[in-house]
């Protein structure tokens, strides 16, 4: 069933009016008695559905240009961290179809469910089972209807490590199949020309890995002028980059202190100042930034124009990532794909899971800073000493 979710309008207001009281009057009647449901739908005029979407964000559910479905969120008066769920109601011949999961799924993307460490739900001896099958728990655990007959339900949002950033989920949502379609062309394009600049680099002994690098995000570059795309789509933003910096310092420091202390420990002589630098300033600005950039900031966002299950997109790019480390070194080593994946494929899986890790980062605070510390520090660590 193809149902399309989308945010109400004005020639919407009988219709969901209408949705809500034959909700009352043909399912909750089951429940309660008849004067109540009677009285509800004298309440829920579309007046009162034109309140509701003045203050909460609403949103109808349609097959083809029906209206079939709405269901709404607010914020709790003077607590932005708290939201409620209301008026989650589907058409009562359409029910068991899946259009309330789609609803509620909705709205759970909105930027006042994000947002919110706590979302209620007033939820009737009808609909209760719906909410539990979809997360939601009795408030304290407690199973007992208040004075209106209603269950009080809630969804805690512990916060958690990787957590996405609201903004991010509001950037990738708005590509479109351009975009995937080019992030494929992108990737395809840089297979071939890291493949052509190992090859050099075994027959000319010249390495072009900087050259390659800036000219790679000089596309990415150009693409986002053309695309009229803001700095902030690749991670560029001012909004969390302290806690950034923050979250990117503290894995850096572990990773850190993981390569130094056994070789500090072990008696191993530490490399020159001047190579510490210079191997610090290129694996910042020709690796680590560079791929950040790529496979983070671009890549991966731009993928959800064509795949918009989150799991597969991620996937997809981690095979990416991974793979973008083979045609360079095949052509340098002159190998073929079998040889050199059978001679490396744990660096491989570690390389694919890697992208995991950086993404996460990345996607909590929709900036590119904790990832890059972090990676710069990985590749950096590995050469501190002679």
């Amino acid at each position: 069933m193809n149902v399309h979710i989308r945010r109400i309008e004005k020639e919407d207001i009988n219709v969901v009016s209408e949705i809500v009281c034959r909700n009352f009057m043909e399912i909750n009647i089951k429940d309660y008695p008849r004067e109540e449901m009677e009285y509800l739908c004298q309440t829920y005029t579309p007046q009162k559905i034109i309140e509701i979407s003045d203050y909460a964000h609403m949103y109808v559910a349609c097959l083809e240009d029906e209206v079939v479905g709405c269901g709404a969120i607010h914020s709790s008066e003077g607590k932005e961290d708290e939201s409620i769920l209301r008026a989650v109601f589907v058409l009562p011949e359409l029910q068991g179809r899946g259009i309330g999961k789609e609803i509620l799924k909705k709205l759970e993307e909105d930027k006042l469910f994000l947002r919110a460490k706590r979302v209620k739900v007033l939820a009737s001896i009808t609909a209760c089972d719906f909410y539990l099958k979809m997360g939601y728990t009795y408030k304290d655990g407690i199973k007992e209807l208040d004075g209106d007959g209603l269950y009080h339900l809630e969804k805690l949002k512990i916060e958690k490590i990787f957590k996405s950033d609201f903004r991010y989920k509001g950037l990738i949502e708005s590509y479109n199949r351009f975009d995937g379609m080019f992030a494929i062309f992108y990737y395809a394009l840089l297979m071939i020309a890291y493949y052509v600049m190992g090859v050099i680099y075994a027959n000319k002994d010249i390495y072009l890995g900087i050259h390659m690098n800036i000219a790679l995000v000089s596309v990415v570059i150009c693409f986002m002028i053309f695309r009229k795309q803001k700095k902030e789509s690749i991670g560029f933003g001012e909004r969390n980059i302290g806690k950034s910096i923050v979250l990117g310092i503290i894995t850096a420091s572990i990773v850190f202190l993981i390569n130094f202390i056994p070789g500090a420990i072990s008696g191993r002589e530490l490399n020159s100042v001047s190579k510490l630098l210079s191997n610090f300033i290129y694996y910042f600005l020709i690796i680590a930034l560079v791929e950040e950039i790529v496979f983070r900031g671009f890549l991966q966002t731009r993928i959800y124009g064509i795949i918009k299950k989150p799991t597969l997109a991620i996937f997809l790019v981690a095979f990416m990532f991974m793979s973008m480390h083979i045609p360079f070194q095949m052509g340098r080593a002159n190998m073929d794909l079998l040889t050199f994946v059978s001679n490396n494929y744990i660096t491989l899986l570690f390389q694919f899971g890697w992208h995991f890790v950086f993404n996460s980062m990345y996607v909590k605070y929709n900036s590119i800073v904790a990832p890059t510390i972090f990676h710069t520090f990985m590749n950096w660590s590995n050469y501190l000493f002679v």
